[in-house]
């Protein structure tokens, strides 16, 4: 029974100094209440490292004296008699060691844990890559116009425009065409801007005409359905352009642009003016195209002559063939330019007359095949430049070739020509460069005339029959009107008589090229040769001349060319030391041809 009461007693101090410190806003911890269980049963605690602690350490008991220093306690809880408590824990309390299981474990959820951040790191590195990778992809794309020739215009894929080849794959026209006269799998899109096309080009294409034909006009039409800008897009062309681009679609398909040496920028969705060899006027009008040296092969198609403002049409040195389209000679009013060189065209047309404002014709190395000189070359007022050297031309020169007033060069060398010069060409008085050479004229002096074209710069007679003297001698006006000459060629002719050294002294002070070679001349070199001093080129061989060469010979010291070989009256055994030393010094054989 007194245990029994004992323990009731300190279960009642217990509860009192709990409830005191509660009220202070104190927990009291399991460690507190074991070491005020501990003092109460007079026991002491055992430390987890050996060392004992005394009750009294871990919860004291005061006395009533010290607790009236602390808050007194309320009297329905702290009844007179009852020795109050207070918890109080004058040593901190000791830190427990890790144990090696613990460090394990400790470790191991640090390495977990790192290691998941590097995954995470180079989950986000790699996310990153393939995003750099996928754009780079998608701006690098060719703007694909593999239909047109099976490679890619150089455009970027955003360039402003919006086009069946931005959302469709289209089929390569130029490869299936090679083995087929059909083209397969046009989709949808270009199908529908191919139809949408038609009534705006519709005074343009034949009547009957099949989309999967490899018609130069219908590829031109599915090239231009997928590089179009869709119809009702802000970047939609308006009918003059789109009648522009068609026209000159046809010439890339009828030329094969595919095998051009440069395309840039053809058949792409921006501006025609942009592209390679097109210029345009201020009004962005096609006005001029230049295509020279690039491997153009086939025909001018006849869609050209939409191109109505065209001032300039220049293709040298290419393999264009076949006539030059009726429709072009009506279409281009305002045409000043031609050059058309070195290609495989065959025909001249009288329509020619129709330009009349044709400055210059240049239709040199093309097989005509037998044409005339068409007379309506009269036609053209504004006439400057007309050559057609090496064309295969028959027929005689046109006397109405003297309306062409402002002429300034007129070569029919390499041809076929016959008759005799008109005496018309002294009305050219504008002409500078005249080349009748190599051809069929027939016999007869050279019409003094020719001599007072004073601004005659070029005059190439050889290789015709032409008689008579080098110069008129009976005519001494003519001695002093070719102040401007340079270049005179009358070889391969049967000019007879003497070499007119002093007349051509004072008649051609300027010469550099004289070439009488394969004529009949005879007689001396006389010494006035000494006086053309601008001679750099003198040919004389295969003539009949005779005696020693002139010491005179040596102050032509621009000399660089010499011809008397096949003059079997010169005497070669007794050369002048002057001539040698200019032949040494110029680097030339005075035994030369």
């Amino acid at each position: 029974t007194a245990a029994s009461s004992s323990r009731d007693l300190k279960q009642q101090q217990l509860q009192a100094a709990t409830q005191v410190l509660q009220d202070r806003g104190t927990n009291v911890s399991g460690r507190s209440m074991r070491s005020y269980r501990a003092s109460s049963q007079g026991s002491s605690l055992q430390h987890r490292s050996g060392r004992s602690l005394e009750p009294q350490n871990v919860s004291g008991i005061v006395s009533d004296s010290s607790l009236e220093e602390t808050s007194p306690m309320p009297a329905a809880v702290a009844p007179h008699g009852v020795r109050r408590y207070a918890s109080r824990d004058p040593q901190p309390s000791p830190i427990t060691p890790i144990t090696p299981e613990e460090q394990t474990s400790s470790t191991c959820g640090k390495f977990i844990s790192q290691k998941r951040t590097t995954l995470i790191l180079l989950l986000v590195v790699a996310l990153l890559v393939v995003l750099v990778v996928i754009v780079v992809l998608i701006f690098a794309r060719p703007n694909g116009l593999s239909s047109n020739d099976g490679k890619t215009v150089d455009d970027p894929v955003d360039d402003g425009y919006t086009t069946c080849a931005d959302s469709e794959e289209i089929p390569d026209i130029w490869n299936q065409c090679q083995t087929s006269d059909r083209i397969q799998g046009i989709p949808s899109c270009q199908q529908s801007m191919y139809e949408g096309l038609i009534p705006s080009l519709a005074g343009y294409l034949p009547f009957e005409l099949e989309n999967d034909s490899c018609d130069v006009v219908n590829m031109a039409l599915l090239s231009m359905a997928e590089t179009t800008p869709l119809f009702g897009s802000e970047e939609a062309y308006t009918l003059p352009v789109l009648e522009e681009r068609f026209a000159l679609t046809c010439l890339y398909f009828s030329t094969q642009g595919n095998q051009w040496n440069s395309k840039s920028q053809w058949l792409s969705p921006k501006s025609h003016c942009t592209w390679h060899g097109v210029t345009c006027n201020d009004a962005h009008r096609v006005s001029a195209i230049d295509l020279s040296s690039n491997k153009l092969k086939g025909s001018l198609p006849s869609e050209l002559a939409i191109l109505a403002n065209m001032k300039s049409l220049v293709m040298v040195t290419n393999k264009v063939e076949g006539t030059i389209p009726s429709e072009l000679y009506h279409s281009f009013s305002n045409l000043e330019t031609v050059l058309l060189e070195h290609n495989q065209i065959t025909g001249i047309s009288t329509e020619i007359g129709n330009w009349r404002s044709l400055t210059s014709f240049r239709f040199s190395f093309n097989p005509l095949g037998g044409v005339t000189v068409p007379t309506e070359v009269s036609l053209l007022p504004n006439l400057e430049e007309f050559e057609c050297t090496n064309c295969q031309l028959e027929g005689t020169i046109p006397t109405e070739t003297g309306k062409c007033t402002k002429l300034k060069s007129f070569g029919l060398g390499g041809n076929d020509l016959s008759g005799s010069l008109p005496t018309e060409i002294s009305q050219l008085t504008d002409l500078v460069y005249f080349d009748v050479d190599t051809n069929l004229l027939e016999s007869g002096t050279i019409p003094s005339d020719l001599y007072r074209l004073t601004k005659l710069s070029y005059l190439l007679l050889g290789g015709n029959s032409f008689e008579g003297p080098v110069l008129p001698a009976d005519d001494v006006e003519v001695l002093t009107t070719l102040s401007n000459l340079i270049y005179l060629s009358i070889s391969r002719n049967s000019l007879t008589g003497t070499l007119p050294a002093a007349e051509l002294a004072v008649l051609a002070p300027s010469l550099e090229t004289l070439d009488l070679g394969q004529n009949n001349l005879a007689g001396t070199i006389p010494t006035e040769i000494g006086l053309l001093t601008t001679l750099q080129d003198l040919q004389l061989g295969v003539n009949s001349m005779t005696g020693n060469l002139p010491s005179e010979l040596g102050k032509l010291t621009l000399l660089t060319s010499l011809a008397l070989r096949g003059n079997r009256g010169i005497n070669f055994l007794d050369i002048p030391s002057e001539v040698e030393k200019l032949a040494t010094k110029n680097g030339f054989s005075i035994f030369g041809f």
